[in-house]
């Protein structure tokens, strides 16, 4: 082999190689360069298509604005025909091809109508709590005369339906900020009142003027339902946030009352006159908008006159037994206290009706059981005020009764507007000083009587039942039975025959002017053996429950 082949021979893998190198290079300088060149095509497409749509954009403003329906819709809603009058929405235009100029035109038209409207309505006032109702009439106004404005126009073009809706749709926008802006029931109640007495009658969307197109028929009706809900519960959130702060300061006030000038008649009545008057009132009100709405309201009321009955409870417990421990009675604060309750009682039974029966009953039953501890309290007070003076008058020969009577009777307060609830209470004190007269006068021995008193006791005792019978009837009628019980006392003392005894009896437990067991005890002070008070309790027994047996009374008999 010579030289030059054994070099070919050497050499010959190292220039495949490079061969080979070379053409894999070029492959990927070649794909390299299609590459780039395809994307400097797609750019440049691109750049075409947003010049392409560009123009379009462009040609498709001045041909919307060179339109003479959109320029002459544009001066009736005196609003400049502008690019951004046409295209309100971003890109809207760069997606539809020319072709759709009709569509474009029909949002441009609804822009237009939406930007007049918009300028049309007047700005919320600053304090809707103030300026509500003279801002609700500038609107009417304002919307009312600019609909009446381009309805001869815009009905012959047949948009004057879109025009209301558009309206319609604005409108209650606004109502909706008001709504947010209100803060008392009173203004909630004006904002209902006017979607519903004025937005849809003769002053506004049916004037007259606008009864051939008849705007109305373009409402949306599910809008307007929607947003009354919303205004419904922010009115009941309000009435309840309102009762309840009128109620509580009711409360403070009734307490600030009974340390100044609870004496007064104004003070007497003002506590439940007050309440009433604050649950009252916001049904009577929403009444002009609705049974229902009314009805709502009162519901709410009531739940929270039951938390201030509740609280007004917790108050006179404490300040009743308060004054049950003092030596002085001041009995006006019972009677304000039944009067209340009195007077409580009496309109949830008139005006509770439609109310959840538990929730009247609920309350019904702590208005009663305040009646009940008051008087039990104030029978404590008069028992031992009478049992005070008792003592002594059984114990001495000094005329006391006709002081005790008079003393009780200065406690009753002098009001007007309280007769029901003094004759509740006079009858309770009759008889609590009746029953505590005839205890200490069967307790004290005939004779010692005879001695302090005067030698006929009946007479004594009567004279008292005419002192107590003149004093106590001025204060309330009704009083008379308790006054004849002490005077058939003097009868029984002085009747000396069994069988006309047996009559006198009879007739006082017939008339219940006498318990039994006071019975037996009056017959045996009167120094009746036990054979007689058996005789004359078994007549009675016989005579006048024919049923029962005379054991019944043997158990009265004692040693």
């Amino acid at each position: 082999m010579t030289v030059q082949k054994k070099l070919f021979h050497v050499f010959r893998p190292k220039s495949n190689i490079r061969r080979r190198d070379s053409r894999a290079h070029l492959l990927e300088s070649n794909v390299s360069i299609q590459a780039d060149y395809d994307q400097d095509v797609n750019r440049n497409h691109l750049l075409d298509n947003n010049t392409f749509n560009t123009n379009t954009e462009h040609n498709l403003h001045s041909h919307l604005q060179e339109d003479e329906m959109l320029q002459e819709l544009a001066g009736l809603l005196r609003v400049p025909l502008t690019a951004a009058s046409c295209f309100p929405v971003d890109g809207c235009s760069s997606q539809t091809p020319e072709s759709n100029v009709e569509q474009h035109r029909k949002a441009c038209v609804n822009h237009l109508i939406q930007i007049s409207a918009a300028k049309r309505l007047p700005e919320p006032p600053a304090d809707p709590d103030q300026d509500l109702q003279q801002h609700l009439s500038h609107l009417q106004e304002a919307v009312c005369n600019e609909l009446i404005r381009l309805a001869p126009a815009l009905e012959a073009k047949g948009l004057m339906g879109q025009v209301v809706q558009c309206y319609h749709c604005q409108i209650f926008n606004h109502l909706d900020c008001l709504l947010l802006k209100v803060n008392s029931f009173k203004n909630c109640l004006t904002l209902m009142d006017w979607v519903l007495k004025t937005y849809l009658s003769q002053d506004m969307l049916g004037h007259p003027d606008l009864r051939e197109m008849d705007p109305i028929k373009h409402v949306d009706i599910l809008l307007l339902s929607e947003w009354g809900v919303k205004a419904k519960n922010k009115l009941l959130e309000k009435a309840q946030e309102e009762m309840r702060v009128q109620l509580e300061n009711i409360l403070q006030h009734h307490r600030q009352q009974d340390v100044c000038d609870g004496n007064t008649d104004e003070a007497f009545v003002q506590t439940y006159v007050d309440a009433i008057g604050c649950i009252a009132a916001m049904p009577r009100n929403a009444q002009r908008i609705s049974s229902k709405l009314s009805y709502e309201v009162k519901e709410v009321g009531f739940q929270e006159l039951h938390i201030f009955v509740e609280r007004y409870r917790e108050e006179q417990t404490k300040v009743l037994k308060k004054m049950e421990k003092t030596d002085k009675l001041e009995m006006i604060q019972f009677f304000k206290t039944l009067k209340t309750c009195q007077e409580l009682k009496k309109h949830i039974q008139t005006e509770g009706e439609e109310i959840s029966s538990s929730l009247c009953k609920e309350i019904l039953e702590m208005l009663k059981k305040i009646e009940d501890l008051t008087l039990e309290l104030l029978r404590g007070v008069v028992t031992k005020v009478a049992k005070k003076h008792l003592q002594c008058y059984f114990q001495s020969n000094k005329q006391q009764f006709v002081l005790l009577i008079d003393s009780v009777s200065r406690m009753f307060p002098r009001l007007e507007n309280c007769d029901e609830v003094r004759q509740t209470v006079t009858l309770e004190v009759c008889k609590i000083l009746v029953h505590s007269y005839i205890k200490y006068l069967l307790k004290t021995k005939v004779k010692k009587l005879q001695r302090c008193w005067n030698p006929d006791v009946g007479e004594a005792v009567s004279k008292d039942a005419g002192w107590f019978h003149a004093i106590m009837s001025d204060l309330a009628p009704g009083v008379q039975e308790w006054s004849n019980k002490m005077k058939k006392i003097e009868e029984v003392l002085d009747c000396s025959d069994i069988n006309a005894l047996k009559l006198i009896v009879a007739a006082m437990q017939k008339d219940s002017l006498i318990a039994s067991e006071d019975l037996h005890r009056l017959l045996r002070w009167k120094g009746l053996s036990k054979r007689d008070v058996r005789e004359v309790l078994d007549a009675i027994c016989d005579d006048y429950n024919p049923g029962a047996s005379s054991r019944a009374w043997c158990s009265c008999l004692g040693s």
